[in-house]
Parts: C-alpha cells; sequence; structure tokens
C-alpha cells in the first residue's frame, strides 16, 4: 500500500479528476461540481498547494467520436487513464449514477489501440466473451476500479447514485415535458430510432 503521492515543500500538486456520467440528465450535477464544489475545495487547498482540475468530456468530445464506438471508447478510456498519478496506481474518477444507462457500445476496441494497452486486458476478455451491449458510462466505470498493481492508503475512486422518487408524487418532482431527460433509454424493438442515435438506445429491458 502506497500513498497517492509524495509532495515536495513549495510544489503544486495537480489532480486530475475524471468526472464520469451519463450527459443529458446530469447537467446540474456536473456544473454544481465544476463551478462551485471544486473551486471551493480549491481555495481550502490552496495553501497546502494542491489543486483539482475537473475533466469533463461535455467539451471534450468531438462531433465525429460520437459516431463511431472505438473513437469514442479510446477518447473517454484514455482520458480517464490521464487522471492516475502513475499508471500502477487507480486515477481519481468520480463516478455519477443515475437511471440513464449511456450509449451502449456495440463494439469493443482491442487493447492495442489505446495509449496504454497493458491497463486494457479486461476489454479483450470482454471483447472475446462476446460482452457487448456495454455503454460507453459503464467501461469508464469499469476501467476506474480495475485493480491496480499498487493499492493506495486512500481511495482515490469514488461513486454518487442519485434516484429520483417513483411514487405518486413524481410527477409534481418532474414535469412531464422533461421526463424523457431522467428516464432509462429504452426503446421498444419495433421503434425506428435514427441512424445517427441508434447506440444511445437500448432494445432489451434489461440491458
Amino acid at each position: 500500500i502506497e500513498d497517492p503521492f509524495v509532495q515536495q515543500v513549495g510544489n503544486w500538486v495537480e489532480i486530475r479528476l475524471f468526472i464520469s456520467s451519463t450527459f443529458v440528465d446530469t447537467q446540474a450535477e456536473r456544473d454544481v461540481l465544476v463551478k462551485r464544489v471544486i473551486p471551493s475545495i480549491n481555495r481550502k487547498m490552496a495553501d497546502r498547494y494542491i489543486r483539482i482540475v475537473p475533466v469533463d468530456l461535455r467539451w471534450g468530445v468531438l462531433a465525429e467520436e460520437c459516431m463511431d464506438c472505438h473513437s469514442i471508447q479510446k477518447t473517454c478510456l484514455n482520458q480517464v487513464d490521464k487522471c492516475r498519478f502513475n499508471l500502477q496506481q487507480t486515477p481519481w474518477f468520480l463516478g455519477l449514477r443515475t437511471s440513464r444507462y449511456g450509449w451502449v457500445q456495440n463494439d469493443m476496441m482491442p487493447s492495442e489501440g489505446f495509449e496504454n494497452p497493458d491497463l486494457y486486458k479486461w476489454i479483450d476478455e470482454f471483447a472475446s466473451s462476446g460482452r457487448n451491449g456495454v455503454s460507453i458510462t459503464s467501461l469508464e466505470c469499469i476501467h476506474a476500479v480495475q485493480t491496480p498493481p499498487k493499492m493506495l492508503c486512500s481511495p482515490t475512486v469514488f461513486f454518487y447514485e442519485r434516484t429520483i422518487d417513483e411514487g405518486p408524487q413524481r410527477h409534481k418532482i418532474i414535469e412531464s415535458n422533461m421526463r424523457w431527460v431522467f428516464d432509462f433509454e429504452y426503446k421498444d424493438p419495433e421503434d425506428q430510432i435514427r441512424e445517427d442515435s441508434k447506440y444511445q438506445y437500448s432494445k432489451t429491458e434489461d440491458a
């Protein structure tokens, strides 16, 4: 078990924190984290020369990458790795889990396609077992919790689960025209889905 970093006096330590979630239904949570929570923590930690830099891919994914499973996997998972102090340790990672599942991947990129292929043996096992149908959000989480060669004395991977009341008062919490934002992305097998957005939806109820 190791300390996550060794800080020399007077040197800044930069913690890159990867924020993982489905985008459309966590805009508010991401905004609060990036604009209020993290700046507040940074002010408190400034005298210790520690700074958190949020990695929020709402502004880091190109339009063409959203059309290609391999491209989006490469972009997102490589960024998770950039949130490690070194490749032997777990990343700094915050997963926001909700009722939405995310963009379902119909094909897995081989480990050789990533910047650090030795960290992706698990994805090769996924591909060889035919385990497609996993969302990019879930792949980020699975990658973040892989057991590293060196365990840290403090955790660096955290999860927050948001649930919305499913009871009779739910209609008072969410207006009907906004329900689609928070609902699970299920489409009936008979539904027609546009080609450019078909991987956002699952056609099985248990995906």
